[in-house]
């Protein structure tokens, strides 16, 4: 990589070059036909949406009202959550990982015997 043009090294953007030198494509002249077409029936698709909002069905009225809102307000932010769990890392698990990265192939040999290897979680006890 280091030896395209406007390319660092490590393969990056040099600063002040763009990986999208002509920018983004325009949209061509039928897909802005259609835009132009689509929004000229904006106020009659919120009329039918309001209408919706006021039937019997309230199911469709929740539809309705919710399809109204994030029109006019944006949809409402989502909440994200996760749990995060700690494991803890021996120092054989380690020496393990380094000894893969070393491009080493083979039983890692210099780990103390009574190290708890990945795999052999049943032998704590």
């Amino acid at each position: 990589m280091a030896g395209k043009e406007g390319r660092t090294d490590r393969g990056h953007f040099a600063p002040g070059v763009s990986g999208n030198p002509k920018g983004r494509s325009l949209k061509t002249p039928e897909i802005r036909a259609v835009e132009d077409a689509a929004k000229a029936y904006t106020m009659e698709a919120l009329g039918t949406l309001v209408e919706c909002m006021r039937c019997d069905d309230p199911r469709v009225r929740v539809i309705a009202a919710n399809s109204i809102l994030d029109r006019g307000h944006g949809k409402p932010m989502q909440n994200v959550s996760g749990r995060i769990e700690h494991f803890d890392m021996t120092a054989a698990h380690l020496e393990a990982l380094q000894h893969l990265s070393r491009g080493k192939r083979g039983p890692v040999t210099d780990v103390p015997s009574d190290a708890v290897l990945i795999g052999n979680a049943e032998a704590v006890n």
